[in-house]
């Protein structure tokens, strides 16, 4: 698990500005933010993100499906999902 670990905090720590360094590494069946909603965005121009399909996902594929299509191909999404974008976890000061 290790390699597999070091090789997703590199990539993370390279492609997405702002993130420092892992805290913490905890390995779950399922993921979930403290927020409860999902991680759907794109924070670079070559990645598209979806996490957090802690079981409850599967009740939107379609529209996450479409989402992340959008968001893939530099798309506006048809409908509002700024409740799953990722400037939702920064500090609004």
């Amino acid at each position: 698990m290790e390699p597999l670990i070091k090789m997703l905090d590199d990539f993370i720590l390279n492609n997405l500005s702002g993130v420092i360094r892992c805290d913490e590494t905890f390995i779950s069946p399922y993921t979930m933010n403290n927020d409860v909603n999902f991680i759907l965005d794109k924070p670079k121009s070559n990645i598209t993100v979806f996490s957090g399909g802690s079981g409850q996902s599967f009740k939107f594929a379609p529209l996450i499906g479409k989402c992340l299509a959008e968001k893939a191909l530099n798309k506006d999404c048809s409908v509002d999902i700024s409740c799953w974008e990722l400037d939702r976890f920064l500090s609004k000061k």
